[in-house]
């Protein structure tokens, strides 16, 4: 954008333009990567966690992903609470960030990025797609330490025990709402898994293992899918949910 011309708006043109960049520059912030798109300590890569949006102006990102409660779950908040304690000990010297408990989710999609003008079809191609599929139980347990592509942060999962099926049914229509639009598809063989803590720096090698009673198995009713695109969160019940 140009300057303004005249004095009298110079201060007001300045201070707008800068906040037009501030806006340009969250647009093309990356999303904290999803932790679905991760390698786990066997060493699976899969291509796209951490990866950088597209520096174009005019870019949201965005993921999908289903919320699993843990605010208001004492069972999912004592296993995530279990197995970043674990973290603590399985990354010595390092910060491990916890996730907080509203937060909690599965992911459905790798992150990408789309124009505005976009994001309201595609939505509703998430809507119509997604909506089809219906609430489901699930359940957690064990947890396993997993890496984005580059090796440059490491997470804390627990890990989808039950449920798997329907959570491959939601990310096959998710996919085919993303073909649209020409956005890639999730995995083939996804690690359906909830990050509980992450700390900077590569995944240790050997892996450690979580013992089985460190974190206690916690059950899930999954009735909500989300899509966080740029700093909004647009919600797709799934058919029997709330």
């Amino acid at each position: 954008a140009g300057g303004p011309e005249g004095g009298g708006g110079g201060a007001e043109a300045e201070e707008g333009e800068q906040r037009l960049q501030q806006q340009r520059q969250q647009r093309r912030r990356p999303l904290a990567p999803p932790p679905s798109e991760a390698r786990t300590g066997g060493g699976r890569a899969a291509p796209g966690a951490g990866a950088v949006i597209p520096d174009v102006d005019g870019n949201y990102a965005g993921f999908v992903y289903v919320e699993v409660g843990g605010g208001g779950r004492p069972d999912v908040l004592a296993a995530a609470v279990a197995a970043a304690a674990w973290a603590d000990g399985a990354l010595p010297g390092r910060e491990v960030v916890r996730t907080p408990p509203a937060e909690l989710h599965v992911t459905l999609s790798r992150t990408f990025a789309v124009r505005l003008k976009q994001i309201a079809p595609l939505v509703r191609a998430l809507r119509k797609r997604v909506g089809r599929e219906r609430a489901f139980a699930a359940a957690l347990g064990g947890a396993a330490l997993y890496s984005n592509d580059e090796d440059t942060r490491t997470f804390a999962g627990l890990q989808l025990t039950t449920g798997r099926e329907v959570a491959l049914r939601l990310v096959a229509a998710v996919d085919a709402a993303l073909a649209e639009f020409g956005l890639a598809p999730y995995y083939t063989d996804p690690s359906f898994h909830v990050s509980v803590a992450w700390a900077l720096g590569p995944l240790p090698q050997p892996a450690p293992e979580l013992p089985a009673d460190a974190a206690p198995p916690a059950a899930l009713w999954l009735e909500c899918v989300r899509a966080k695109i740029g700093e909004r969160v647009y919600d797709i019940p799934l058919r029997g949910g709330a």
